[in-house]
């Protein structure tokens, strides 16, 4: 995100009467924040929606007359989310949409039916979670991505495969192609279904990207727990604890800096292993 935001803004900086209309995800906030800062853009942060207006935007996107308690039904589930309440207002014809009982539900109903109709199979759903995970992905630079390479291994890829799966996407308007040099998931909403289905069907997965990337590739694995935590059940913040407290346990840091580093990040999810830490320097410092 930095590197491309530094582009951007870059380029702007050129121009006075030019404005940035951004949509930032909670967790990448602080740091598009931080860089409009350096670059001397002030920041305008639009108010969240009343519920009036939600009702209204599901008037729009709904193709039949819907009843206020539907309408709050609606509301309850999307947990005020204009998007996710976009999704099912434009799901509504069917009844099915209202046995929903979650955010995750939503995507899975909305999202699962169009990889249904585009006869996404099982290589491409990989491929799809790969994308997911990079972002984007650049051909040139394939056979040098550690990280792309170890997320191959992960989901039993292989590198033709995975190059075949995402033209195929392409071909399906699942994905953007910039001249077949480039390729990102054409719609983040889809990336979120894609990582949960992924993540909740086979937790040790989570394990598995923690364990391989999170010491190469820091920055991705918080983004992608954070897309995690953002949609999942109880349930599924239990067995992302489970995996963070795995990978606390094995003692992989290089250095007291990165341990600390690992716990700022994590300290909620792993709670006692936070407070344990804090009272040992707490006993460190007051020995001295």
């Amino acid at each position: 995100i930095t590197k491309n935001l530094d582009s951007i803004l870059g380029i702007l900086r050129m121009r006075q009467d030019v404005g940035v209309i951004l949509t930032v995800r909670d967790y990448a906030r602080g740091a598009i924040l931080e860089k409009s800062e350096e670059y001397g853009y002030k920041t305008i942060t639009p108010k969240k929606m009343e519920p009036e207006e939600i009702n209204k935007l599901i008037d729009e996107f709904s193709d039949r007359r819907l009843s206020l308690d539907q309408k709050e039904y609606i509301k309850r589930i999307s947990v005020g989310n204009p998007r996710m309440a976009a999704f099912m207002a434009k799901s509504s014809i069917s009844e099915d949409i209202f046995r929903l009982e979650k955010p995750f539900d939503i995507l899975a109903y909305y999202y699962g039916r169009i990889l249904r109709e585009n006869k996404v199979g099982v290589n491409e759903q990989k491929a799809l979670f790969v994308l997911a995970y990079l972002g984007k992905i650049d051909v040139e630079s394939m056979k040098d991505n550690g990280t792309l390479l170890s997320l191959l291994s992960l989901t039993g890829l292989i590198k033709d495969e995975f190059e075949d799966s995402v033209r195929t996407l392409s071909d399906k308007e699942l994905c953007d192609d910039f001249k077949g040099l480039v390729f990102k998931i054409s719609d983040q909403s889809l990336a979120d279904y894609i990582v949960l289905e992924f993540l909740t069907k086979d937790i040790g997965t989570i394990t598995n990207i923690i364990d391989q990337l999170y010491h190469i590739d820091k920055d991705r694995v918080i983004n992608i727990i954070s897309q995690f935590v953002n949609f999942t059940d109880r349930d599924g913040i239990s067995r992302l604890s489970n995996s963070v407290r795995i990978y606390y346990s094995q003692n992989k840091f290089t250095d007291e800096h990165e341990r600390k580093d690992f716990l700022a990040v994590f300290c909620e999810l792993i709670p006692s292993e936070s407070l344990h830490y804090v009272k040992n320097k707490i006993s460190e410092m007051n020995q001295e």
